[in-house]
């Protein structure tokens, strides 16, 4: 019998406008979040604003690698080449 009185308090207790408020704030926030994440609201310039902005800089960043990677590869030889010449040296140097 006490363990169906602990369940009916916590039902009560659970069911209380200050528990029920608190439970529907979280919910609204867990909502408000997973929609900014997902949909765009159409009257919302401002979101809109971003998204745009967003989407012109990924175009950047795709259409950049091509000169950077150019880069890097010259960069990478240059070491490979370095060390290479360090190597000689060092074989030069135990003869």
């Amino acid at each position: 019998m006490s363990h169906n009185k602990n369940r009916q308090q916590r039902l009560h207790y659970n069911n209380r406008p200050q528990r029920l408020n608190q439970k529907f704030k979280r919910n609204k926030e867990n909502i408000y979040k997973l929609k900014s994440q997902f949909v765009v609201d159409r009257n919302d310039n401002e979101r809109l604003k971003q998204q745009n902005r967003n989407f012109r800089l990924s175009k950047l960043i795709v259409m950049k690698p091509s000169s950077s990677l150019d880069s890097i590869v010259i960069i990478i030889e240059l070491l490979t080449v370095s060390l290479l010449k360090k190597k000689i040296k060092w074989k030069k140097k135990q003869k």
